[in-house]
């Protein structure tokens, strides 16, 4: 199939983009204009709606990734001022990109539990209520991952105390939190870090049979 790789200038700015019908997308970009808010259509809003939207090149192949490839490695030579998004990402790239970012993205999430930790404890609570499956099945694929995946595991644990080792502090306030006490359905008490074996225990078992919670 013949793809397009197309350039729009806005005065001395420009995007780059990727389409199989480059007529419909020029229409698909003037709809946009004034609802959406990426920096592509405010330029074009700043410059009074107008724009000039030309062929870069043209591509044959099969497939939205191998034309999204293209977009991408254009974006990659020309460095487009417009573009808000990449338009394709690797496996390496997004390997690459975890590796930079996972640490402000922990901190993220730390950040929003503290912050709405009521709240997503009570989802959590409801949601063990209405899809007990759910927790169950999770639980017994994990055990047995573990049985068919010894050496993953054993990396994992290596892993985990090399981390206790390097960050004392990220470890202590790790085991805080898993000391936070939780109430199950069954009425039982316990602390975080034993929620499943709690599960897994006869007594929840037991009361779930009862209560006809499958």
């Amino acid at each position: 199939m013949l793809g397009f790789i197309y350039i729009i200038w806005v005065l001395d700015q420009f995007y780059i983009g990727s389409t199989w019908d480059f007529d419909k997308r020029e229409i698909g970009h003037n709809k946009r204009i004034n609802t959406y808010n990426y920096k592509l259509y405010v330029a074009i809003r700043g410059n009074n709606n107008e724009f000039v939207m030309l062929v870069h090149h043209k591509i044959i192949c099969d497939t939205d990734e191998e034309l999204r490839q293209e977009e991408q490695k254009t974006i990659d030579e020309l460095q487009p001022t417009l573009n808000t998004n990449r338009a394709y990402n690797s496996e390496e790239y997004h390997a690459k990109y975890y590796e930079l970012h996972k640490e402000e993205k922990a901190e993220y999430r730390a950040k929003y539990y503290e912050e709405n930790k009521e709240k997503i404890n009570e989802k959590s609570k409801q949601d063990h209520i209405d899809n007990p499956n759910k927790y169950k099945l999770i639980n017994e694929k994990k055990k047995q991952d573990r049985i068919d995946n010894p050496e993953k595991q054993k990396e994992y644990n290596e892993k985990r105390k090399q981390d206790r080792i390097d960050n004392p502090e990220k470890y202590k306030e790790h085991l805080e939190k898993n000391k936070e006490k939780m109430t199950c359905i069954c009425g039982k008490i316990f602390r975080k870090q034993h929620k499943c074996r709690h599960e897994q225990s006869n007594f929840h078992i037991d009361f779930c049979k009862e209560n006809n919670i499958v």
